[in-house]
């Protein structure tokens, strides 16, 4: 399954170990949405102040009735799944600051925003 990432690096004053563990659930489930046989592709950007992550996969994507509800514990399409992982990835996201969402790819499937304030350059 390929992985292509595009962007440059972007500070913020985060927890590794949470952050790390949040992102790997979105490209975890992207990677799972196309049965391992399509690619992921995660883009970093900033302006204003915010650190933007697309992370998007070639999947059926997310139907438009369930956005909302995606985020909630125990809420799942996965037949094994738990419905823990986006739960974990929005209070993540949410303890540092930051919002997610998810929106259509253009061309099918689905694609996860999440943005995140930007470690300033005065921080020590």
């Amino acid at each position: 399954m390929p992985v292509r990432v595009s962007g440059e690096a972007v500070l913020v004053n985060a927890h590794y170990d949470a952050l790390e563990r949040a992102f790997r659930n979105l490209v975890v489930n992207a990677v799972e949405a196309q049965d391992g046989r399509g690619r992921v592709d995660i883009s970093v950007s900033h302006a204003d102040g915010v650190a933007q992550v697309l992370v998007e996969d070639r999947g059926p994507g997310v139907p438009t009735e369930l956005r909302s509800e995606i985020w909630n514990p125990d809420v799942t399409t996965k037949h094994r799944g738990t419905g823990l992982g986006l739960a974990i990835v929005r209070q993540t996201v949410a303890h540092h600051g930051g919002t997610v969402a998810v929106h259509d790819r253009a061309g099918g499937g689905a694609s996860f925003e999440v943005r995140l304030p930007v470690e300033s350059a005065d921080a020590s």
